[in-house]
């Protein structure tokens, strides 16, 4: 990928115009930063640091952030109709009872 990227770059002449590139949190997107920087480096000899120019979207994060917080409010609100164990009435002194 970082081949296509690097080749795109080139095709257009804006190698040395590259300031940053914008992605998810995906590991194959640290991956090709860095064989992007390896690659200006060793062919254009453009010094490109992918730790410190590739950017992670915020609008991803907030959305992961977002999703996991929705997911753990869902697991414990009990659904419309349920009641908590907690909140149930024994019917006579003989549900209390349990000869375990």
């Amino acid at each position: 990928m970082a081949n296509i990227v690097y080749q795109i770059l080139e095709e257009y002449s804006i190698m040395d115009k590259l300031q940053c590139i914008t992605s998810d949190n995906a590991s194959n997107n640290y991956t090709l930063a860095a064989a992007l920087s390896t690659k200006l480096s060793e062919e254009a000899d453009i010094e490109w640091n992918n730790e410190t120019h590739q950017l992670l979207c915020l609008a991803h994060i907030i959305n992961l952030l977002v999703k996991k917080l929705l997911s753990a409010i869902k697991k414990k609100t009990p659904a419309r109709g349920t009641r908590n164990v907690d909140d149930i009435e024994p019917e006579s002194e003989d549900d209390m009872n349990l000869d375990l």
